[in-house]
């Protein structure tokens, strides 16, 4: 019986190399699978640390996301409100930390921008 398990493990190992072997030596080749998508260029408009920052999908994005950052820092009444954007095609899509207050002005002054097409905001009343 004993001589039975060696035989039959012996004959599993050397099936295993065989297959190992052949698995390695074949040559199909894997073909590139190609996925549709769409870039966006995240090009902070001022130093990343800044309150004010973001991305866009297209040059004339990454312009009105330089007005939209220029529009909000020159209120001072957003002190202490931190904003991230993302402007694709028109639409800015807003989120962050500000008050009541503070996000209620951030998004009349987005939706008041030449170009701006829609706004969807959510902002969080924490550290602000």
């Amino acid at each position: 019986m004993r001589i039975h398990h060696i035989a039959t493990a012996a004959a599993a190992v050397a099936l295993t190399t065989g297959f190992a072997a052949v698995a390695q030596t074949t040559n199909d080749l894997a073909r590139p699978a190609y996925v549709p998508v769409e870039r966006i260029y995240v090009q902070p408009a001022n130093p990343p640390f800044g309150p004010y920052h973001g991305g866009y999908v297209t040059d004339s994005d990454a312009q009105l996301l330089s007005a939209a950052v220029g529009a909000l820092a020159l209120d001072r009444t957003l002190n202490g409100a931190v904003v991230t954007m993302v402007a694709n095609n028109g639409q800015f899509v807003v989120n962050g930390s500000a008050t009541m207050q503070q996000a209620s002005k951030i998004e009349t002054t987005l939706k008041n921008l030449a170009g701006v097409t829609r706004v969807t905001a959510w902002f969080s009343s924490s550290g602000a």
